[in-house]
């Protein structure tokens, strides 16, 4: 039977949780499930919709014993699970979620340490057994694996990154897979241990970068075929992300070299230049996303680490430098090790998700304008992003009033009586649209981004 868990859940299972501390731009953490001390090590945490209802979900990987855990999304910061599936001998390395066989449902595709790809495809009544991809290879020991469109058909294929055989696989458009394709054969490098996408030189192709001793980018040129691009060698690099940092229009790196991070800036020819170094507690992070915190359409940085239990984030200055760290929570006693980025109350602004051996929790954003308090309505705001103006889908003889507010809450323009505003002197970033009819009002989010 399901269990129901939310943010009240801190007061039953703090006697889990020796402390842990509250810090500004964040809520307090909502506690998802803390029930099971010692509940296995969390090798992999990933977020989606599931069930098709509009709400993200959360599903883990995790050994002692191996299963993949669901929490299903209930809203109001309460979730039904965990949900437990079986699936087999092995750890599960890793997970991602995709619509297998195109029924417009997410399915979950895991890997593990011991054995095969597999995927659990799922119904209206829950999930089928797993089902082998690639019969005839079996890989011993995994890392990682992404699902991505590689050859534009808007189809998600897999990566699937093993010590030393980086692999792909073509999604058809009947639900199958091509057979696999070796992206590096072992001789070409020593150790791969993490693996990113990104659109690095202008031409809107997924890219990809392997991170090991060394980083190394291969341009896409379409039909899943891949060219090395560039190799830089350097000391061992345990974790890659890719976010266009210094807002070029081409996707940069993100990588963590032991106990530092590194962004390497990408031009518009795909070249990359190391830019700045940060880090200044100088520990060991086990996981980072990149985040917007702040609503300036800078991507920002949310990391987690094991050493002091802490949620932190760095501010991005717009030109891919970074801040001091800014502590979001701090949980004693707590081995913090995977962490997700996703919008979790439909406020339009990120969220964390993060978890550990004895814990799975959010830390939601601060919305100044209370949006969770609001009741929602079917209204559109559009275009999404938005350049010179902004529409809502009320005709204008039925709207009083639209008001436009930025992430601080400070009134930016307003206008009455019109289903419309001029928005081309905004600077670039995330704003509020306050809309109000005689019968009820709103506030909708919406992302205001530069002309060409």
């Amino acid at each position: 039977m399901k269990n129901t868990f939310h943010k009240t859940t801190l007061v039953l299972t703090i006697c889990w949780i020796k402390s842990f501390t509250l810090f500004s731009q964040f809520l307090p953490p909502v506690i998802i499930d803390s029930i099971h001390q010692n509940s296995g090590f969390m090798y992999d945490l990933k977020t989606g919709d599931l069930n098709d209802d509009g709400l993200t979900d959360i599903i883990t990987a995790r050994g002692n014993p191996n299963r993949i855990e669901i929490y299903y999304n209930a809203g109001n910061d309460l979730y039904d699970g965990p949900m437990q599936l079986s699936y087999g001998a092995g750890l599960p390395r890793g997970l991602t979620i995709s619509d297998v066989n195109l029924d417009g449902l997410n399915d979950i595709i895991f890997i593990t340490d011991s054995g095969n790809v597999k995927y659990l495809l799922q119904h209206p009544f829950g999930f089928n057994d797993p089902v082998i991809i690639d019969e005839n290879r079996e890989i011993q020991s995994f890392g990682a694996i992404l699902s991505e469109d590689l050859d534009g058909d808007d189809i998600e294929d897999l990566i699937v990154l093993e010590h030393i055989h980086p692999t792909l696989y073509q999604h058809r458009s009947d639900g199958s897979y091509a057979p696999a394709k070796i992206m590096i054969d072992s001789s070409d490098f020593s150790e791969i241990y993490s693996i990113c996408t990104g659109k690095f030189n202008g031409d809107n192709l997924k890219d990809i970068t392997f991170g090991g001793g060394g980083y190394h980018v291969y341009f896409n040129e379409g039909a899943m075929n891949f060219s090395l691009d560039s190799n830089y060698f350097e000391t061992l690099i345990f974790g890659l992300e890719a976010k266009d940092f210094d807002q070029n229009g081409r996707d940069d790196l993100l990588l963590k070299s032991s106990a530092v991070f590194k962004t390497i800036l990408s031009d518009d020819s795909g070249t990359f230049t190391e830019k700045t170094n940060f880090n200044p507690s100088n520990v060991s992070y086990t996981d980072f996303k990149p985040i917007i915190v702040n609503g300036d359409a800078h991507p920002d940085v949310a990391a987690i680490y094991n050493q002091l239990d802490n949620v932190v984030w760095f501010e991005n200055d717009g030109n891919g430098k970074f801040s001091d760290e800014k502590i979001i929570a701090s949980f004693k006693g707590i081995f913090l090790s995977r962490m997700d980025v996703a919008d979790m109350n439909g406020d339009g602004l990120e969220d964390l998700i993060y978890g550990g051996i004895s814990l799975l929790a959010i830390s939601l954003q601060e919305n100044p304008l209370s949006l969770n308090n609001i009741s929602t309505h079917s209204i559109d705001v559009f275009p999404v992003p938005a350049i010179n103006e902004i529409n809502i889908s009320i005709t204008p003889e039925n709207v009083e009033s639209l008001q436009i507010f930025n992430y601080m809450g400070k009134l930016q323009c307003a206008v009455i009586r019109d289903n419309k505003i001029n928005i081309s002197e905004l600077t670039s970033g995330t704003y509020f649209l306050k809309w109000s009819t005689k019968q009820q009002s709103g506030i909708l989010s919406f992302s205001k981004i530069a002309g060409n």
